[in-house]
Protein backbone atom coordinates (compact mmCIF):
# COMPACT_ATOMS: atom_id res chain seq x y z
CA UNK A 1 0.00 0.00 0.00
CA UNK A 2 3.05 2.48 0.89
CA UNK A 3 4.51 1.63 -2.77
CA UNK A 4 0.97 2.85 -4.49
CA UNK A 5 0.86 6.29 -1.45
CA UNK A 6 4.29 7.10 -2.81
CA UNK A 7 4.04 6.87 -6.59
CA UNK A 8 0.33 8.28 -6.48
CA UNK A 9 2.12 11.45 -4.65
CA UNK A 10 5.05 11.67 -6.76
CA UNK A 11 2.51 11.46 -9.84
CA UNK A 12 0.33 14.17 -8.18
CA UNK A 13 3.87 16.66 -7.64
CA UNK A 14 5.27 15.29 -11.20
CA UNK A 15 2.04 16.79 -12.72
CA UNK A 16 1.81 20.13 -10.97
CA UNK A 17 5.24 21.07 -12.19
CA UNK A 18 6.90 20.28 -8.37
CA UNK A 19 9.26 17.68 -9.60
CA UNK A 20 7.95 14.12 -8.63
CA UNK A 21 11.43 13.18 -8.82
CA UNK A 22 12.38 15.10 -6.15
CA UNK A 23 10.59 13.22 -4.13
CA UNK A 24 10.60 9.99 -5.81
CA UNK A 25 14.35 9.75 -4.85
CA UNK A 26 14.75 9.92 -1.41
CA UNK A 27 11.30 7.95 -0.44
CA UNK A 28 13.61 5.39 -2.35
CA UNK A 29 16.54 5.99 -1.10
CA UNK A 30 15.27 5.94 2.90
CA UNK A 31 11.96 3.70 3.17
CA UNK A 32 12.81 1.25 0.30
CA UNK A 33 16.29 0.53 0.70
CA UNK A 34 17.66 1.29 -3.34
CA UNK A 35 20.62 2.76 -4.26
CA UNK A 36 20.86 6.43 -4.84
CA UNK A 37 21.74 5.12 -8.55
CA UNK A 38 19.11 3.18 -9.00
CA UNK A 39 16.78 5.46 -7.21
CA UNK A 40 17.76 7.85 -9.69
CA UNK A 41 17.36 5.77 -12.69
CA UNK A 42 13.77 5.09 -11.62
CA UNK A 43 12.95 8.80 -11.03
CA UNK A 44 14.23 9.66 -14.89
CA UNK A 45 11.94 6.73 -15.71
CA UNK A 46 9.17 8.09 -13.84
CA UNK A 47 8.87 11.39 -15.74
CA UNK A 48 8.49 9.69 -19.49
CA UNK A 49 4.86 8.98 -18.49
CA UNK A 50 4.16 12.65 -17.00
CA UNK A 51 5.90 14.07 -20.15
CA UNK A 52 3.69 12.15 -22.47
CA UNK A 53 0.68 13.11 -20.04
CA UNK A 54 1.58 16.74 -20.57
CA UNK A 55 2.25 16.77 -24.27
CA UNK A 56 -1.34 14.94 -24.89
CA UNK A 57 -2.70 17.70 -22.87
CA UNK A 58 -1.18 20.71 -24.58
CA UNK A 59 -1.77 18.91 -27.96
CA UNK A 60 -5.37 18.75 -27.01
CA UNK A 61 -5.79 22.15 -26.12
CA UNK A 62 -3.37 23.59 -28.55
CA UNK A 63 -1.06 24.88 -25.90
CA UNK A 64 2.56 23.69 -27.87
CA UNK A 65 4.67 26.34 -29.22
CA UNK A 66 6.02 24.04 -31.32
CA UNK A 67 9.00 25.90 -32.40
CA UNK A 68 9.91 26.28 -28.98
CA UNK A 69 9.59 22.62 -27.79
CA UNK A 70 10.92 20.66 -30.44
CA UNK A 71 14.20 21.58 -30.34
CA UNK A 72 14.36 20.97 -26.85
CA UNK A 73 12.89 16.89 -27.57
CA UNK A 74 17.08 15.65 -28.39
CA UNK A 75 18.12 18.04 -25.90
CA UNK A 76 16.09 16.33 -22.91
CA UNK A 77 16.85 13.32 -24.43
CA UNK A 78 20.27 13.72 -24.37
CA UNK A 79 20.86 14.75 -21.00
CA UNK A 80 18.48 12.12 -19.47
CA UNK A 81 20.92 9.62 -21.13
CA UNK A 82 23.76 11.32 -20.19
CA UNK A 83 22.54 11.61 -16.41
CA UNK A 84 21.93 7.92 -16.54
CA UNK A 85 25.32 7.68 -17.53
CA UNK A 86 27.22 9.98 -15.33
CA UNK A 87 24.60 7.82 -12.10
CA UNK A 88 26.33 4.57 -12.98
CA UNK A 89 29.91 5.95 -13.17
CA UNK A 90 29.80 8.39 -9.90
CA UNK A 91 29.90 6.26 -6.50
CA UNK A 92 27.06 6.11 -4.15
CA UNK A 93 28.16 8.24 -1.22
CA UNK A 94 29.25 11.20 -3.70
CA UNK A 95 25.97 10.78 -5.84
CA UNK A 96 24.01 11.35 -2.68
CA UNK A 97 25.98 14.39 -2.28
CA UNK A 98 25.85 16.02 -5.75
CA UNK A 99 21.84 14.49 -5.71
CA UNK A 100 21.24 16.81 -2.11
CA UNK A 101 23.44 19.95 -3.29
CA UNK A 102 21.68 19.99 -6.32
CA UNK A 103 18.36 19.94 -4.44
CA UNK A 104 19.56 22.67 -2.42
CA UNK A 105 20.61 24.96 -4.83
CA UNK A 106 17.92 24.11 -7.07
CA UNK A 107 15.22 24.42 -3.81
CA UNK A 108 17.30 28.13 -3.07
CA UNK A 109 16.85 29.33 -6.74
CA UNK A 110 12.99 28.46 -6.81
CA UNK A 111 12.84 30.58 -3.42
CA UNK A 112 14.70 33.76 -4.79
CA UNK A 113 13.20 33.31 -8.25
CA UNK A 114 9.09 33.43 -6.47
CA UNK A 115 10.42 36.42 -4.46
CA UNK A 116 11.49 38.34 -7.54
CA UNK A 117 8.52 37.19 -9.42
CA UNK A 118 6.53 38.96 -6.53
CA UNK A 119 8.80 42.41 -6.15
CA UNK A 120 8.32 42.76 -9.79
CA UNK A 121 4.90 42.11 -9.84
CA UNK A 122 4.05 44.83 -6.82
CA UNK A 123 5.75 47.48 -9.00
Amino acid sequence: MIEFLIGFLCFLCAGMGLGGGALLVPLLVNFFDFPQGSAQYVGLIAYIPASVCAVIYGFKNKDLQYAKILPLIPLGLLGAFLGAFFAMKIQGEQLRKLYGFFMIFFGAYMLFSAARGKKEGQK
